[in-house]
C-alpha cells in the first residue's frame, strides 16, 4: 500500500547555520572592514565561528547559539574583555561597530542570535610548553586576575562554585544518562565520583581562597603564542566568577590529562611548579589552594561534561556511545584515586 505523503508537518529549528556570504555582507555594512574581504565557516560548538580574511588583518565572528547565554551576558563579556585590553592585558579585542557597540543580533529560525567580532590572535597554540613558556603563561594569567580585581561586579555572569559545577552538573548529567537506556549504567559511578569530590572540597577553607572574575576556560587551546608578541588569551565565552585556583587547575590539569605518560603525578607537579613560579611572582597562593588543584580540575571536568550534555547536538554523535561514557567514568575514577588527598604540594 502506498504511503500518504504529509505536507502539513511543522518542525521547530534547534540550530541553524548562517550563510557566509550574507554574514560578510552584514558585517561589511555594520563594521569598518576593508573593501575586499573573504568569509568562511571556521568552527562549531556552542557558537558558530566564522573567519574573516583581508590582505592586512583577520577577524573572527562568533555567533552565539540561541538560548544558551543572554544578550546581557554576551555584552558583559565583550565589555570586560575590552577593559582587559585597555588595561594592557594580552587579550584579543572585540571590535566596535559603526554605532560604537560590540554586540549585534539577527533573527534566526530558532530565535534571536547575538554575535560579536574579535581580532585574530596571532601565533599558534602550545600543547606542550617548555618551562619558560609555562612561567610566562602563569604571569599572563596572574596579571589578568589582578586587573580584574578592579572591574565592577557583574550580576549576569555564572559563579563557578561547588553547587554550580558539581551539584547542578551531576543533576544534568544524571538526567541525560537516564533518558538513554544504553547509558544509564554509567550514572551511578559518575555520581559517586562527583559526590566524593564535593565532600573533599567542602573540607577545605574555600572561604579564604582567592575569588573573582576568571576566563572560565583557560586551557592551551585558548592561548596563542607568537615569537615576537608573546602569549595572547582569547575565547572568553565561559567568563564568570570563581576561585582563581580553579582557573589555574583548568590549565595545568588539561595540559596533563591530554598526555600519555608513565607518571602523571610527576608531570602534574612539574607543570604546576613552572606555572606557579610565574603566577606567584604576581599573586601568591595559599598551600591549601595548591593542594586543591587536582580536585578542582576534576570539578571542571564534571562541569564541562554537563555542558556537553546540555548541548550534545553540537558535540558529535560519539558523545552518545556507551564506550565513551565507560572511558569517562574510568578516567574520572583513576584521576580521583591518583590525586585524592594528594601531598604533591607539601
Amino acid at each position: 500500500m502506498e504511503a500518504n505523503a504529509s505536507t502539513d508537518i511543522s518542525l521547530s529549528t534547534l540550530h541553524s547555520v548562517p550563510d557566509a556570504t550574507s554574514l560578510l555582507k552584514a558585517l561589511s555594512e555594520n563594521f569598518d572592514l576593508p573593501s575586499i574581504c573573504s568569509c568562511h565557516y571556521f568552527a562549531s560548538g556552542s557558537a558558530d565561528i566564522f573567519k574573516i580574511d583581508s590582505r592586512d588583518a583577520n577577524w573572527y565572528a562568533r555567533i552565539n547559539a540561541h538560548g544558551i547565554r543572554s544578550q546581557s551576558q554576551i555584552t558583559t563579556e565583550s565589555d570586560l574583555v575590552d577593559r582587559w585590553k585597555q588595561s594592557g592585558c594580552p587579550v584579543t579585542a572585540p571590535v566596535r561597530n559603526k554605532q560604537g557597540d560590540f554586540v549585534q543580533s539577527y533573527e534566526a529560525p530558532e530565535g534571536t542570535r547575538y554575535y560579536a567580532l574579535y581580532e585574530e590572535a596571532k601565533g599558534h597554540s602550545l600543547s606542550t610548553p617548555n618551562p619558560n613558556q609555562l612561567r610566562d603563561i602563569g604571569i599572563a594569567l596572574a596579571n589578568l586576575h589582578s586587573k580584574a580585581d578592579r572591574f565592577p561586579l557583574s550580576k549576569d555572569l555564572p559563579f563557578y562554585d561547588l553547587d554550580y559545577c558539581i551539584s547542578q552538573s551531576l543533576g544534568r548529567i544524571s538526567a541525560f544518562l537516564h533518558n538513554r537506556s544504553e547509558l544509564r549504567e554509567f550514572s551511578l559511578p559518575i555520581q559517586s565520583v562527583g559526590t566524593e569530590l564535593k565532600r573533599r572540597l567542602s573540607k577545605l577553607p574555600l572561604e579564604s581562597f582567592s575569588w573573582g572574575l576568571i576566563h572560565g576556560d583557560f586551557i592551551h587551546g585558548n592561548l596563542k603564542h607568537h615569537e615576537s608578541s608573546g602569549h595572547t588569551i582569547y575565547d572568553f565565552e565561559r567568563i564568570g566568577y570563581g576561585w582563581r585556583a580553579y582557573e589555574i587547575a583548568s590549565y595545568i590539569g588539561h595540559a596533563v590529562s591530554h598526555r600519555i605518560v608513565r607518571d602523571p603525578r610527576k608531570l602534574f607537579q612539574q607543570v604546576a611548579e613552572c606555572f606557579l613560579e610565574g603566577y606567584e611572582s604576581i599573586r601568591p597562593l595559599q598551600n591549601s589552594e595548591k593542594r586543591s588543584l587536582p580536585d578542582l580540575y576534576l570539578m571542571r571536568r564534571i562541569w564541562m561534561t554537563s555542558v556537553a550534555c546540555s548541548q550534545f547536538a553540537n558535540w558529535g554523535s560519539s558523545f552518545l556511545t556507551a564506550s565513551k561514557w565507560k572511558k569517562k567514568a574510568r578516567n574520572w575514577k583513576q584521576w580521583e584515586q591518583l590525586y585524592a588527598n594528594s601531598r604533591i604540594f607539601d
